[in-house]
């Protein structure tokens, strides 16, 4: 699927395994490497990824993502 800007959009199960893998990655990172910095880039990669999902969510459920309904 194509975005606005041309560029290719995951599927919806590429984009939950994305968001698993991030997930992943920041439990598995030490304490000791959890400071300021590991929040606010953990923040951004959060947000941009799920706004990701939600978008693809939604357009499955209004049949434009070529999701099951």
């Amino acid at each position: 699927m194509d975005d606005d800007r041309g560029a290719q959009r995951p599927t919806l199960a590429e984009q939950i395994d994305e968001c698993c893998r991030l997930l992943a990655g920041f439990d598995d990172t030490p304490w000791p490497r959890m400071d300021a910095l590991f929040y606010q880039q953990g923040y951004e990669e959060l947000s941009i990824n799920l706004r990701l999902l939600l978008e693809l969510i939604d357009d499955g459920r209004h049949g434009s993502g070529g999701v099951a309904q």
